[in-house]
């Protein structure tokens, strides 16, 4: 895989991506309700920046299923549809030994507990259309504010990394030291996690003068190397 030299706007959850092939690189995503879960629908396609036609598919198949719970929760209300399933009233014990809800089929329950399995249906109807219609609008929205009006992102060069050796200025407890070289030694007072390993450390003399000293070298930041 190419290395990235831009990002975009991912058609579908709108994040910013990197673009290693010309493509959104994988990315998750996870929305309330479960309409997108794992692996975002926007992964391996163009950028919102050069193509708004996912986005668009997205948002259609959003409404669509809008208007579909929203027939669902007036059959429920009209009584011509019946959940599959409801709440008994009663707990019972799974088998790790854990009381949970008891569930039956719709017929086998009595009256009141039929009310309440079909209240419960059609709020779970008009909350999955509800979410449906707001996420569509989003999608459409950030399209209509993105696609051909925005240029993709350069990725910014990652400065280059310093290397400590011979001659190198570090600046450490506010003194600026400089290395005379750098040899492998047992880490000593570096920390439970380090002392006793052996790992390259930086000889140095503060200033250029007085006794020189050893640090590790991978506890010297970039920032304190001049």
């Amino acid at each position: 895989m190419r290395k990235s030299t831009h990002t975009g706007t991912c058609q579908v959850c709108g994040r910013e991506q990197a673009l290693p092939s010309g493509v959104l690189s994988k990315h998750g995503y996870v929305v309330p309700h479960g309409f997108f879960q794992g692996v975002c629908p926007g992964a391996d396609n163009l950028p919102l920046e050069t193509s708004r036609k996912l986005a668009d598919e997205v948002a259609a198949s959003l409404l669509r299923q809008r208007d579909a719970e929203r027939a669902r929760a007036e059959r429920l209300t009209a009584g011509t549809e019946t959940p599959a399933r409801g709440a008994t009233g009663r707990d019972v014990k799974n088998e790790k030994g854990r009381w949970i809800t008891e569930y039956a089929p719709f017929a086998e329950l009595d009256a009141y507990h039929q009310g309440r399995a079909v209240d419960k249906a059609i709020y779970d109807a008009q909350q999955l259309a509800t979410e449906a219609d707001r996420i569509s609008g989003q999608i459409t929205h950030r399209a209509n504010l993105i696609t051909g009006k925005r240029a993709l992102k350069p990725v910014a060069a990652k400065p280059e990394r310093k290397v400590i050796a011979a001659g190198s200025k570090v600046k450490l407890h506010g003194y600026v030291h400089h290395v005379l070289y750098v040899e492998d030694r047992v880490a000593r007072g570096a920390g439970p996690y380090l002392n006793g390993h052996v790992m390259p450390h930086a000889v140095m003399q503060r200033d250029g003068t007085g006794q020189p000293w050893a640090y590790p070298t991978r506890l010297i930041r970039q920032a304190s190397i001049l």
